[in-house]
């Protein structure tokens, strides 16, 4: 079943930094959904605890604990789901947000190049129509000197 990723969850999917602790926690409540953490051996209670509290934090997970503190179980909530669906990996925001940037980089040299190409077509354009515009003139000016001369020369 797929979760239904909100644009709320995708703008926060990218601030949280999970230790592996939190990682591998968040994982097994994903594949399990709900579970009694007591069958959960990877980790000491201690650090299943530390992890389930940042994880609740985040508002990945939703956990019951007992009066001494300690979690007895926990389920992952929809937030935790989209974000496992958003990052499968479980990576570090910061790469992403690197990933993202150098895309955007790429995407502005190419825009930047393609840009440079088009002024320097409209720079050659514009060369083209001041050595036009040059000639045109020297023309009008040596005919219209012909002209002078030949109504000098016809008047005497």
């Amino acid at each position: 079943m797929k979760a239904k990723i909100n644009s709320k969850c995708l703008i926060m999917s990218g601030k949280f930094l999970m230790n592996d602790d939190e990682k591998l926690v968040l994982r097994y409540l994903y594949e399990n959904r709900q579970v009694d953490i007591a069958t959960f051996d990877k980790l000491s209670k201690s650090r299943i605890n530390t992890a389930t509290k940042k994880l609740e934090a985040m508002g990945f997970i939703f956990a019951h604990y007992e009066e001494g503190g300690n979690v007895v179980a926990a389920r992952i909530v929809d937030a935790g789901i989209a974000y496992i669906e958003i990052n499968p990996a479980l990576e570090d925001p910061l790469s992403f947000e690197i990933e993202r940037l150098t895309k955007e980089n790429l995407m502005l040299q190419n825009n930047e190049l393609e840009h440079k190409a088009k002024v320097r077509k409209l720079e050659d354009v514009i060369r083209l129509r001041k050595f036009v515009d040059a000639v045109v003139g020297t023309v009008i000016v040596i005919a219209g000197a012909v002209g002078w001369l030949l109504y000098f020369i016809k008047i005497r």
